[in-house]
């Protein structure tokens, strides 16, 4: 079986290598686009794939305003025709698909049936103070997860017959796959040996740059601001303190993409962190240690990184904060140059032309009345 994973990054120094090696573990190949990283994300990609692993880099800029669904669907389909996949695993640069058994992952993997759309668990990794300061790639470092019922989100794999033979297409977040017209319905199973490993927030500095980066460019996209709960509410918490603190950074971790906090008894101030909201010392109490094993994946025990950063960054990385703002800027400059380009062609067209003279006595009374009344 021909297994192949497809990524897309930005700004992930700090994770990029380890994802790399790790899926490559399992996989045959990765697929990893690259929109435009302002920090060592290329560099980091380019020395991977000069060690000759089967690596492939897909350079280009979205900037802002695009749809992030519609992107992974077009690299799936890529995944599929040009490279012959039999298995797609779309996934996020901070996910790591792990068992809590010795099985093999890429074993497990194989086994799955072509016409199911199995529904992996997310297990997401909460920040620890010890993690800023201890040494190794994110899966050394962390190894508490918060509590499995507050997962409300599942993860998927793709396989050849359901998006190629049946049109089914992966859904925004890759937490499901939805049919299109003519889709044959197909099972859902719920699928417990696999679970995706998810360290959304790895220090106070990655997510700062991460919530506002992130909010930002939802703002962007026509109808974003319904299409995201958590980011908002994590942005308005930088804008009334002017920041993060370690605090807030675990508090963010543990309430990540929580679907409905009210139906789970969470409380606004409890993602806050304001009055009437638990203390992180209740919420940290809660979590399970049950860090993720390395070896079924990639057949040791450790991963040896080359090319990471050794410390986290805990400063607020304004220098990616500020490209990201340039770039919004020209694309809105752009979109303008678009505009006024777009209308002085058509000014100059003939049929504009006939147009206007065949509107001009219309014009010329309009005027006349405007003055009559004046």
């Amino acid at each position: 079986m021909n297994i192949v994973a497809v990524a897309m990054m930005k700004n992930e120094e700090d994770i990029a290598e380890v994802f790399c090696r790790y899926a490559l573990g399992f996989c045959d190949r990765l697929i990893v686009l690259d929109d435009s990283s302002d920090d060592r994300t290329p560099e980091i990609l380019a020395a991977l794939v000069g060690e000759g692993l089967p690596i492939t880099i897909v350079e280009k800029s979205f900037g802002t305003g695009f749809y992030k669904h519609e992107t992974i669907n077009a690299m799936v389909s890529d995944a599929f025709s040009q490279y012959g996949a039999d298995l797609v695993v779309p996934l996020d640069a901070d996910e790591f698909i792990t068992t809590d058994g010795d099985r093999d992952v890429r074993g497990i993997l194989e086994s799955l049936r072509d016409d199911v759309i199995y529904l992996f668990p997310w297990r997401t990794y909460v920040l620890m103070e010890a993690a800023l300061s201890s040494s190794g790639s994110v899966l050394e470092r962390f190894d508490s997860h918060r509590p499995p019922d507050m997962e409300t989100y599942y993860k998927i794999v793709v396989s050849r017959k359901l998006f190629v033979n049946d049109g089914y297409r992966v859904q925004l977040g890759q937490h499901d796959l939805d049919p299109r017209d003519g889709s044959p319905p197909r099972a859902k199973e719920a699928f417990t040996e696999l679970v995706f490993a998810h360290f959304p927030i790895r220090s106070v500095g990655q997510a700062s740059s991460k919530i506002i980066i992130g909010w930002l460019n939802y703002l962007s996209i026509p109808g974003g601001r319904a299409k995201s709960f958590h980011w908002p509410q994590m942005y308005e918490a930088i804008k009334r303190a002017g920041g993060l603190s370690l605090e807030d950074a675990q508090r963010q971790s543990y309430f990540y993409s929580v679907l409905d906090e009210g139906a789970m008894g969470v409380s606004e101030g409890a993602i806050s962190g304001e009055a009437g909201g638990e203390g992180v010392g209740a919420l940290l109490a809660s979590l399970t240690i049950a860090p993720v094993k390395i070896k079924p994946a990639v057949g040791n025990d450790a991963i040896e990184l080359r090319y990471t950063p050794e410390s986290a960054d805990e400063s607020l990385r304004i220098g990616l904060l500020l490209s990201h703002l340039e770039k919004m800027i020209e694309a809105f400059v752009d979109e303008k140059n678009k505009d006024a380009h777009e209308i002085a062609s058509m000014k100059a067209s003939n049929s504009w032309r006939a147009g206007r003279a065949l509107t001009a006595p219309a014009r010329v009374l309009k005027r006349a009345f405007r003055r009559k009344e004046e």
